[in-house]
């Protein structure tokens, strides 16, 4: 609508015609606001304590004033909401739904069906292709195509949450923890994981890559995550490859600490015993191992040490993922140390 809204913490609200320059306008509240949706010449900003206290406010006006319209009694934090079909559905942080609808006469809220299931933890809510569709908890997805009155729950092989939701060229897109993603290309009926090209820095104090958010650009998807980070795919389009995607994720997750084997190997740098070069891994790939320097390093991980005196030796060791047709190559390098000197304490 030509206007850029964005919404945090104590109840802030701004908004810019350009992104550029920032008006901070009065909400009268003090909950942070954690869902936007804009429809039917109407904005709704959605939000709440932790997990109780919370509230809705409204605007018609391009954002410049809001309208508390929680209505009651609702006791649970919303976490999101999403315009179609005429009306607004919100979530709570437990699953509970309601609908929000402007009558002509007033602006009334009707609690709907709660989203199927126990242990309900949605995190998103976007409308697409005719349906509403939330996700959360571990890959759960739930779909409604009557305006909320019914849930149809869809576990996912996603092992990991969800925090975010997009539409876009006939394809819904979910992102998450672990720098996952998984989109489906039939309304939601079957998803797939599709490689982020993420890579875990295992050595990292922050080594969680999370990603919050996604929306819709110019015939791709946007997603955005912690310390800055964006990605950007490369159209709409959903790979159904599954063992083409199985493989590149689970190369994407293989690290040293998955084949150091004994704890004498704290690191790549220091390799004294054998190691555990599993041929088996994630999304039911197979490993085989090459070693440039065998007599150091064998690819069953045997480990023999060089003699005394004649030095340390860098190994390269390359695994080959593998799923159906499909593989993949990763390359580790590990410094093997000469063995102790035979004389040591003699």
């Amino acid at each position: 609508n030509g206007q850029f809204i964005a919404i945090g913490k104590s109840g802030t609200i701004l908004t810019s015609p350009d992104g550029a320059a920032w008006t901070t306008r009065a909400t009268g509240v003090t909950q942070e606001l954690k869902g936007l949706s804009y429809g039917g010449d109407r904005y709704i900003v959605v939000g709440g304590d932790y997990d109780s206290n919370p509230v809705v406010l409204t605007s018609t006006n391009e954002g410049v004033t809001w309208t508390n319209s929680t209505g009651s009694p609702i006791s649970r934090s919303f976490v999101s909401a999403a315009y179609g079909d005429g009306v607004f559905l919100a979530v709570m942080q437990y699953g509970q739904a309601y609908e929000y609808k402007d009558t002509g006469t007033e602006f009334v809220c009707t609690r709907v069906a709660d989203l199927a299931g126990s242990g309900c933890y949605p995190t998103d809510i976007i409308y697409g292709g005719g349906k509403f569709v939330a996700v959360g908890g571990y890959g759960e997805v739930y779909l409604s195509s009557n305006k909320g009155a019914a849930w149809t729950k869809l576990k996912t092989d996603l092992d990991s949450y969800s925090n975010g939701i997009a539409y876009g060229g006939g394809n819904l897109a979910a992102v998450g923890e672990l720098g996952k993603i998984m989109a489906s290309a039939d309304g939601g009926a079957t998803w797939y994981l599709q490689p982020s090209g993420l890579e875990i820095n295992h050595y990292s104090s922050d080594n969680h890559i999370k990603l919050n958010g996604i929306t819709v650009g110019d015939n791709c998807f946007v997603a955005v995550g912690e310390n800055g980070l964006v990605l950007q795919s490369a159209s709409f389009t959903v790979s159904a490859d599954t063992d083409a995607n199985d493989v590149e994720v689970a190369k994407r997750a293989l690290y040293y600490g998955n084949i150091a084997g004994s704890g004498q190997n704290d690191s790549p740098g220091r390799v004294v015993a054998s190691m555990n070069l599993i041929t088996t891994w994630s999304r039911a790939t197979t490993v085989a191992w090459a070693s440039n320097k065998p007599q150091c390093v064998a690819p069953d991980g045997t480990v023999t040490r060089p003699a005394f005196g004649s030095g340390y030796q860098v190994v390269c060791l390359t695994a080959t993922i593998s799923k159906g047709t499909n593989s993949a190559t990763k390359s580790f390098l590990v410094v093997v140390l000469q063995a102790e000197n035979p004389d040591f304490g003699a």
